[in-house]
C-alpha cells in the first residue's frame, strides 16, 4: 500500500488507522500543534477550483483519506481501508483516546443547529467526553476574531471542526498561529450523498470518481 498519495499538487497520506491514531499520538505528546483534516473527494474539487483550499490542506500535518472513491481512483483501494473508511474508525478511534485522556473539545462549525447534532452523536457514543464549547461562524459579524478569542478563554485541548470546505481551510490557515488548542481534527460537513437512496448514492459517488480519474489523469 502507497503511503503517500499525489493528486494534482497535493500529496496525501494514506495511513491505516493504526498508523494515523500512532502519529496523532506521537505528534500531541511533543505538544505541538497538530492539524489533520478528513480528505473526501468533495476537499478535493474544492482545492481545484480554490487555491485557499488546497494552500489549507498542504499546511496539514497529517490527512486522513474519508473517502473509498479516492483510493479507487488511484488504484489503492482494499478491503481493510474500504470498511476503515465506511466506519470511520478512525474518528471512533480519535474519540477513544480522547474521552480516555479526559481531553476538552471545543466544536467549531457554521451554525449552532448542525453543532448541537454532532454533539448530540458524539455524546451519545462518547458519553464521558467532555464538550469545553462550541462556536457558530454565523455568529460572527465581519471578523472571525471574537470567534478565536473565545475559543482560547476556554482552553479546550483539541478543536473538532464541522466548517465544511473551503471555510474550514480558510479559517484554519488565517488563525493556526492564535490557536491555543494542541489539535485541530477538520471533519467537515456530513457527505451530501449520506442522504440519498442506495442508487443514486452509487451513482453520486460514481460520478465523482469519474470526474476525479480525470483530474489525476490531466495533471
Amino acid at each position: 500500500m502507497i503511503k503517500e498519495l499525489h493528486i494534482g499538487e497535493l500529496q496525501l497520506n494514506n495511513n491505516t488507522v493504526r498508523e494515523s491514531i500512532q502519529l496523532v499520538e506521537r505528534a500531541i505528546a511533543d505538544q505541538g500543534f497538530v492539524a489533520m483534516e478528513e480528505i473526501t473527494m468533495h476537499t478535493l474539487f474544492a482545492a481545484e477550483e480554490d487555491e485557499k483550499v488546497a494552500d489549507g490542506i498542504q499546511m496539514l500535518d497529517h490527512t486522513v483519506i474519508a473517502d473509498n472513491a479516492i483510493l479507487q481512483a488511484v488504484n489503492q483501494g482494499s478491503m481493510q481501508r474500504k470498511f476503515e473508511i465506511e466506519d470511520h474508525t478512525f474518528f471512533y478511534e480519535l474519540m477513544k483516546r480522547l474521552e480516555r485522556n479526559g481531553k476538552r473539545l471545543f466544536l467549531l462549525g457554521e451554525s449552532k443547529e448542525k453543532i448541537a447534532e454532532r454533539v448530540q452523536l458524539i455524546l451519545a457514543k462518547f458519553p464521558k467526553i467532555q464538550i469545553a464549547g462550541t462556536g457558530a461562524l454565523e455568529d460572527c459579524i465581519g471578523t472571525d476574531e471574537a470567534l478565536v478569542n473565545h475559543i482560547n478563554s476556554l482552553s479546550p485541548d483539541a478543536i473538532i471542526c464541522l466548517l465544511p470546505s473551503p471555510s474550514q481551510e480558510i479559517f484554519l490557515l488565517e488563525h493556526k498561529e492564535k490557536i491555543s488548542a494542541n489539535f485541530w481534527y477538520g471533519m467537515g460537513e456530513i457527505d451530501p450523498s449520506e442522504g440519498k437512496p442506495g442508487l443514486m448514492k452509487r451513482l453520486s459517488k460514481w460520478r465523482q470518481r469519474r470526474a476525479l480519474e480525470k483530474l489525476i489523469w490531466a495533471k
